[in-house]
Order: C-alpha cells, then sequence, then structure tokens
C-alpha cells in the first residue's frame, strides 16, 4: 500500500487559490475550481472569479459561461469536453462548444465516458492531435470511472493526455468496512486509490469528480435521499465542508471543481478552503460514512454481472444519483430509457431473492426499485 495512513493537515498543499501546472500541460489551476453546468446566475461565475478561482469547468451552461469569461478569458481555465466516440463527431462537437462558448480556444479539453482502453481509439486522438494544432484546444484530459482499467492506455498516450478525471472523495478512499479487504476501495472499477497515486506521480494532473460525494444525496433509500438521513442541516453542512477540506488537502489531487449555484455557497467554500483540514473533521467523516454510508454508493461496479435478470446494477445506481443527487430528472430518465426494452420491464420488487451483493455493504435492491418507480 502506497499510502498508509489517513488524509492529515499535515499533508496539506499550497494554498487553494495560487495556480499550480496540472499535469503534463501548461496550463496553471487553482486547487478550488467551479463547476457551471448548474448556474444559472452571471453574478456567480464574476464572484468566482474576483475571489481568486481560474478554474471553470462547463460541461454545458456553455452560453452563459462564455458571455461572463469574455471580459477575462486570458486569465482563466476554461474546461469543456465530449464523450463522442469519433474523430469526426468529437470535433464537431468542439466546434459547436467554441461557437457557444464566442472563444477561439478551450484550455482543457476532456475525453469523456472512457472507461475501457479500447474507447480511447486512434482515430480520437488523432483528433485531439489535429485541436491542438489548429490552437483549438489547449491541453487534453480524459474523464471516467474506470481508470484502474485503462492505466495501461494512458501510459501510451504520455505525449497526449495531460490530466485525468476520476472520483475521489473521502468516502471512496479512507472507508474501509473489512480490514481484511483486497478488493479496489475506490469509485474506479479495475482501479485504486493506488492507480491515482501512481498516475499522479508519473506526472497526469488529477482532478477530482465528485468530491463532496454527490452533496450527501447520492443514494436515495426506498423513499428519501441519503441527505435526508443526516437530520440537521447544520451537521450536513459542517460534513460537506469537511470533504471539500479532505479533498483540497489530498496531496494526489490538484483540483477540485465544486458545482455551486449561488454567491453565499460559493463564499462559503472559499472560507473553508482558507482553513486546515482537521483531524476532528476526518473523524467527523469517518463517523458520517458510519452512520449513514449504508445508502451511500460508491460506485466501485462491484455489482455489474451480478443481477440474474442482466440488469446493469451500476448504470441504473448512476441514473439515480442523477436525479436524486444532481437534481437533474430528465437526463436520468433519458439514460434509464436508452437501456434495451427487457431491462426496462424488470420489476425489483417483484423478485423474492435479490443476488446482487455490495461488497461496501450497502442495500441494493430498495434503491434500485426506487429507480424504476422515479424513472421507468
Amino acid at each position: 500500500m502506497l499510502l498508509s495512513a489517513p488524509l492529515t493537515a499535515s499533508s496539506a498543499r499550497p494554498a487553494w487559490d495560487r495556480p499550480q501546472r496540472l499535469g503534463r500541460s501548461e496550463l496553471k489551476v487553482t486547487r478550488l475550481g467551479i463547476g457551471c453546468e448548474d448556474i444559472r446566475s452571471e453574478d456567480v461565475i464574476r464572484r468566482a472569479a474576483d475571489l481568486g478561482i481560474n478554474y471553470f469547468h462547463a460541461f454545458g451552461n456553455h452560453e452563459l459561461v462564455g458571455n461572463e469569461l469574455r471580459p477575462i478569458r486570458s486569465r482563466v481555465v476554461l474546461a469543456a469536453g465530449s464523450a463522442k466516440p469519433t474523430r469526426e463527431d468529437m470535433l464537431r462537437d468542439l466546434d459547436t462548444q467554441l461557437q457557444q462558448f464566442r472563444t477561439d480556444y478551450i484550455d482543457l479539453w476532456y475525453l469523456t465516458s472512457k472507461y475501457k482502453p479500447e474507447l480511447l481509439t486512434d482515430d480520437l486522438i488523432e483528433g485531439v492531435l489535429a485541436a491542438k494544432a489548429s490552437g483549438k484546444i489547449g491541453a487534453c484530459a480524459v474523464a471516467g470511472h474506470g481508470i484502474g482499467s485503462i492505466r495501461s492506455r494512458l501510459d501510451e498516450l504520455r505525449g497526449v493526455v495531460s490530466a485525468v478525471m476520476v472520483v475521489c472523495n473521502f468516502a471512496t478512499w479512507e472507508h474501509r468496512p473489512d480490514p481484511d479487504e483486497t478488493r479496489p476501495r475506490t469509485s474506479l472499477p479495475g482501479g485504486s486509490r493506488d492507480d491515482i497515486i501512481q498516475l499522479h506521480r508519473s506526472g497526469l494532473g488529477i482532478v477530482a469528480m465528485k468530491p463532496l460525494m454527490g452533496g450527501l444525496r447520492f443514494v436515495p433509500g426506498e423513499r428519501k435521499p441519503w441527505a435526508e438521513s443526516v437530520d440537521r442541516e447544520n451537521r450536513r453542512r459542517a460534513a460537506l465542508t469537511a470533504a471539500l477540506k479532505w479533498a483540497l488537502n489530498n496531496p494526489h489531487v490538484d483540483c477540485v471543481p465544486v458545482m455551486m449555484t449561488s454567491i453565499a455557497d460559493l463564499e462559503h467554500n472559499v472560507r473553508a478552503a482558507r482553513t486546515a483540514f482537521t483531524e476532528s473533521e476526518r473523524k467527523q467523516l469517518a463517523l458520517t460514512i458510519a452512520q449513514h454510508g449504508a445508502g451511500y454508493c460508491r460506485m466501485c461496479a462491484g455489482c455489474a454481472g451480478t443481477c440474474r435478470y442482466g440488469l446493469p446494477v451500476p448504470d441504473v445506481l448512476r441514473w439515480l444519483m442523477y436525479a436524486e443527487g444532481y437534481g437533474n430528472l430528465p437526463r436520468a430518465r433519458a439514460a434509464f430509457a436508452g437501456m434495451p426494452a427487457s431491462w426496462q420491464r424488470v420489476r425489483c420488487a417483484d423478485c423474492g431473492a435479490c443476488t446482487v451483493d455490495c461488497r461496501a455493504g450497502s442495500d441494493v435492491r430498495p434503491r434500485l426499485i426506487r429507480a424504476q418507480s422515479l424513472l421507468a
């Protein structure tokens, strides 16, 4: 094990607003970034820049973000991306986004949903190289839930890929339901936190995905989201603050973009970033996970292939997260509707004995029932 002790304040990184180089790129980013997909007020973007944030992550909401960043375009890092599988489609998507942002270039361009090495095709990489040569993108990154399974491919692409965006939060990194457990402990199929450490040491930049554990709304129970299990708002907010500080304190993470839709949330997170992560906060996070973690999906994909009816359980749970955690019901329903009809007809409430076993101890069946009632 490369990291034998929990992360503490002793491993603190430079000040959050002191831009540092991101992996193999020439980009310098602040450790605290902002996710812009759900922002509806231009004031939030302006205020984020005023407070010192320079990393703006926009996998959507292109027009609003572009309009507000235009006066300070040269001083910020704009991150966007595409899940398109071919060079032609990806480049067309890039041109569309450039028009929507009303900019000539995107600083960090993500190839998203790349969880298998065969998805990072030579054709797609040639498209990235063409986009870089034309000045349309500055650097390339890969985002996905399968970092372990694509490590060898990332090694092959050392001259192309500068950074990766992976799920990295307190629950996936430090929680150990079984001290003797030897299977992967992060939400990366075929990977582990050691993969993140090794990739970072190899020179790849690490951008944290889901650093706040879905805002403690990740996985609903049969009738209510996990957030409602953390029964007092002040307790929930304290846990979220501690989770953010943990991620910012992780020496193997270079940037922590967080969804912030209001100036109040933005200013709260900036205040949190200015203070040290403490041992008491680490204990608070551990207690929160111990008390409510049975409803938390770590997206490890350990349950893949275990449903007797072939239901893609990890996917269904992720779509439920879109609905309950991110409040994006249309996206969740669209994804659910994309399954084969035979899977859409499966009803877990009618199944006598569930064959799906979560190695982290979560009760999966009620969540699947909830997903089917909400998304079908």
